[in-house]
């Protein structure tokens, strides 16, 4: 049972490969791809930054309620780790 299990993890890994391989030769080959993710992180990147600087813009002119001193520091500090659904999130609650 084991050789057959093996054998079975094997081909799948197999088809799994063979199937990425042919996608990223279907989309024009590895620089294309790595061109195509860097321009999708990029406009990621720029949205994030439009958010937050929204966000806290708004919020130091007082166009929408004072956010609690953790959030604020949050955005002011560490936003480089935070997620793009996050902002969208903590957008949404302040914005609506």
């Amino acid at each position: 049972m084991q050789l057959i299990d093996g054998l079975r993890r094997r081909w799948r890994l197999f088809k799994k490969a063979k199937g990425l391989k042919d996608e990223i030769a279907r989309r024009g080959g590895e620089s294309v791809r790595l061109a195509m993710r860097r321009e999708r992180q990029s406009k990621i990147r720029n949205h994030k930054a439009v958010i937050i600087q929204g966000l806290i813009r708004s919020w130091d002119i007082g166009e929408i309620k004072k956010p609690t001193r953790e959030e604020y520091n949050t955005l002011m500090w560490f936003y480089h780790g935070l997620t793009i659904s996050y902002l969208q999130e903590l957008e949404k609650k302040y914005w609506s």
